[in-house]
């Protein structure tokens, strides 16, 4: 019988594996495709309401430096998040954004999403509350966004969208995500679906791997360096035929 240590090697191992599985199946499908570079960064600062409130102000520079076309971004997100239970959240967030892209055109983007995420390990600890899985989390984020763009050339585009994140994130240090000093593993896939015409600025991403490292440093602050990987596409009769390899570094703050 597997011993207590060894299951955690396993829960921490197990993801790992599967993540480079996946993003190597996903990289060797996209050699073919034309290559671009971005960096992104975030601050992020949270203002908790209780127990059963969060409020977020996300504000997030991007620059593409290398490919067929470079831009430079900024995007500034509010987000409210409401807790009912420990297994679910309810979610909803404005986004604002203006880009310029090296074609001399500019765009001004705003975006209200709503979503609810689900925690899975959450609600199986709280039904096995003798077996606390601490070490682990593991998440689903459902959102509808309504994405609306205005061009400096005096046209508009307007898209509905829809999007699934898949996440899970392991403490590496420590036994439990929770605790001050914890260094943590964390990878996550997400899927886009356009519900209506696509829009055409910037393409529209249809999936998303992200994994990298964070640093919890205590309650009030943790930092994450982050590796994207974007497979993309004008159309959805067309193939993923652009790679966007993306550095994303974010520090959260919670006041």
């Amino acid at each position: 019988m597997m011993d207590g240590m060894s299951l955690g090697h396993a829960l921490v191992l197990a993801p790992l594996l599967v993540g480079g599985a996946v993003a190597a199946q996903v990289h060797a499908q996209e050699q073919e495709q034309e290559e671009s570079a971005q960096l992104w960064g975030n601050v992020v600062l949270d203002f908790p309401k209780g127990d059963r409130f969060l409020l977020e102000l996300d504000a997030q520079p991007k620059v593409q430096y290398a490919g067929a076309d470079t831009w430079r971004n900024l995007d500034v997100t509010s987000v409210v998040e409401y807790y009912p239970n420990r297994w679910l959240d309810l979610v909803g967030e404005a986004s604002f954004g203006k880009t310029q892209q090296s074609n001399n055109v500019s765009s001004v983007e705003l975006t209200p999403k709503l979503g609810v995420r689900f925690h899975f390990l959450s609600n199986l600890r709280t039904m096995l509350e003798r077996h606390p899985l601490g070490r682990v989390a593991v998440s689903d984020l459902v959102r509808f966004e309504y994405r609306n763009f205005w061009y400096s050339d005096g046209g508009s585009s307007h898209e509905t969208r829809f999007r699934n994140r898949i996440a899970i994130k392991v403490a590496l240090n420590h036994a439990k995500l929770s605790r001050d000093n914890t260094l943590y593993w964390m990878a996550d896939f997400e899927f886009f679906a356009p519900l209506s015409e696509d829009v055409p600025e910037r393409f529209a991403t249809k999936r998303r791997t992200r994994t990298g490292l964070g640093f919890r440093r205590s309650d009030r602050w943790r930092f994450e360096v982050l590796y994207i990987r974007d497979g993309v596409r004008d159309t959805l009769d067309e193939k993923f035929d652009t790679a966007v390899n993306v550095v994303n570094v974010k520090l959260k703050i919670i006041l």
